[in-house]
This record gives structure tokens, sequence and C-alpha cells, in this order.
């Protein structure tokens, strides 16, 4: 069995920025154990399959060590593969997935996914453990699940050192830290504390609980920011009936097959 991949860096102009996928396309089921081997070899942190069904494609995302129930950056690129590659000309392409459909978007170069609205609700007092953990106490924190930490600066949020042990005696999935930009809306960084790998190259999850601080707090319905991960990444985010759109760019690096 042959099955052709493509490897991409979402959220990317350029090769070696944003977050890389690797997307394959398969023509029949595969057992699970044989998806999750697959993703195993991987380069990237995330493999994607997809499989073509009645309107649109079945798509399952995993880890190197587990299925995941969603990974936004690797929607975005498999979105970019059958709207360039598969499907040219066509403006948009539905993804089934076990939790709903998910749509992907052709704009020029930017690729635009449809997301679930989450409002972050303000604490009264800063945990001592989140503080103590980014070693920069935030001027206010949020929470929609996640730690939303909120910064009066880009420098700031450039600076925070994050104490893992500690973060994770706090309970919850992840933690967001963010500020204005200075040359975009807002900028940001998050940490995953669940995953292997701390800081994320880009969260489009995160944008769920983001764009709706940030367009009430500008006054903006639609964002630009960037994340300060090592790669960097180019997010543009706006509120559309009762949902957040991330958009970006998507960068073809690599495209081959496997064998089975």
């Amino acid at each position: 069995m042959e099955i052709p991949y493509f490897v991409l860096h979402a959220f990317a102009s350029q090769p070696f920025a944003g977050s890389s996928a690797v997307v394959c396309m398969l023509q029949e089921p595969l057992d699970s154990t044989v998806l999750l081997s697959i993703a195993g070899e991987s380069a990237a942190l995330e493999t994607t399959f997809l499989r073509p069904v009645d309107g649109g494609y079945e798509i399952r995302w995993f880890s190197r060590e587990r299925e995941l129930a969603l990974c936004t950056h690797a929607t975005l690129a498999a979105g970019a593969v059958v709207l360039r590659h598969l499907s040219p000309g066509q403006p948009r392409v539905t993804f089934i997935a076990e939790s709903g459909p998910l749509e992907v978007t052709q704009a020029s170069e930017l690729f635009t996914l449809s997301l679930p609205r989450l409002s972050p609700s303000r604490l009264g007092e800063i945990p001592e453990a989140l503080a103590r953990g980014l070693r920069i106490p935030p001027a206010e924190v949020l929470q929609a699940g996640k730690f939303v930490a909120v910064y009066p600066d880009e420098r700031d949020v450039r600076a925070v050192t994050p104490d893992r042990a500690l973060l994770e005696t706090l309970g919850v999935a992840g933690v967001i830290v963010t500020a204005p930009g200075s040359n975009v809306d807002f900028v940001l960084r998050s940490f995953n504390l669940e995953g292997s790998m701390l800081e994320e190259s880009v969260s489009g999850s995160a944008f769920s609980r983001l764009v709706p601080y940030w367009s009430a707090r500008l006054g903006k319905e639609a964002l630009s920011s960037t994340q300060l991960s090592k790669r960097v990444g180019t997010i543009f985010g706006a509120e559309r009936d009762g949902r957040v759109e991330i958009s970006g760019p998507v960068v073809p690096f690599a495209h081959g097959r496997l064998y089975l």
C-alpha cells in the first residue's frame, strides 16, 4: 500500500516557521494502531489522516503518543492540501471529525478555520503558583479552561520563563500568556501542560479565548497577532456569527509516499 503525504508549515509565510504538520491521504480505513505507528515515525509532532467520504473528508489527528480530539494547525494544513492539490479552484472543504464537521476556506494565500468562541472570565486573585510558575506576575488572569495571563507589554511575554513543575500544580491543560503587540494587535505564547513539548509553536485553540478578549478590549472585529515561539507564527483572528475564525498562510515543505 502506498500513502501519499505532505509536510506543511501552517501559520507561516516561509519555511521553518509556524507549526509543522504531516498530512497523509488514505483511500481506505486503517486501524488506529497503524495510524499511531505512522505518527510515531513522523518528524512532526502531529500527523493528520484524510480519507474521502460523502460530503468531504474524514479527518483524524495523532500525536506520537495518542489520538487527538482536535489539532487546529494540522486542520489548516489539511485544508491547504485539499484546496491546492486535490480540488484546486474550490473555495472550501469540509472535514468530518468525530466531534462534528470542520470547514476550511481559502481566500488568496490565507486559509481560514472556524472555531468555537470561548469567553474567559477574569479571576479576582492571581493564583500564586501561576505567578511563580511564569516568574513574571501578570497584570490580570482570565480563565476558560486554560489560564490566560495578560501582561502590559510584549517584552514581558518574551521574557516569561515557565516552571513546568509549578504550572502543573494548577490542574489545567495549559497556560497562555499575552500582551499588546508593538507591530500587531496582540502577541502570545502558549504552554501545553499535557504534551511532551511544553511550548507550542502555534496554538490555534488559544484564539478561541484570545480573540473575544482582545476584540472587546481593542474595539476591533478583525485582529492581527504573532505567536512568539521559537518558530514564530502569524495568525489573523475575527469574530463571526458567534464563533472565532482564525486565518493564516500555509507553506508547503515536502511531498512523498509511505509504503506499508
